[in-house]
């Protein structure tokens, strides 16, 4: 519990993202954007990318509650299978149901 207090836990997801509106990503970026008014950071980088989807490596610095779909979504992807606010569709893929999101990797030191 004290490692993810500190911060020291390190989270990586691999997720499927939409292409909107012509997002780009040429290597890792991160975002820095407070949710619920609270600090909130993820790495994210491009792995392959199509004109629809993309591939991204999202390393989450802070564990705040949906971090990697809203940061990955205010870079212009949002998770297949995720509801795309302002039209609340829900982007889907015909061959999987849910969100694309994968916990990839959970490091927590000293164990």
């Amino acid at each position: 519990v004290r490692a993810f207090a500190a911060r020291r836990v390190e989270k990586t997801y691999l997720a499927v993202g939409v292409v909107q509106d012509g997002a780009s990503l040429t290597g890792p970026t991160i975002i820095d954007e407070p949710i619920q008014a609270k600090p909130a950071e993820t790495e994210v980088e491009p792995l392959a990318q199509t004109a629809d989807f993309a591939l991204l490596r999202c390393k989450a610095r802070t564990g705040r509650k949906h971090q990697v779909r809203k940061h990955c979504a205010a870079l212009g992807f949002p998770l297949v299978g995720e509801v795309s606010p302002p039209k609340k569709r829900v982007i889907e893929s015909p061959s999987h149901k849910g969100i694309m999101l994968h916990a990839q990797t959970l490091r927590v030191p000293g164990v």
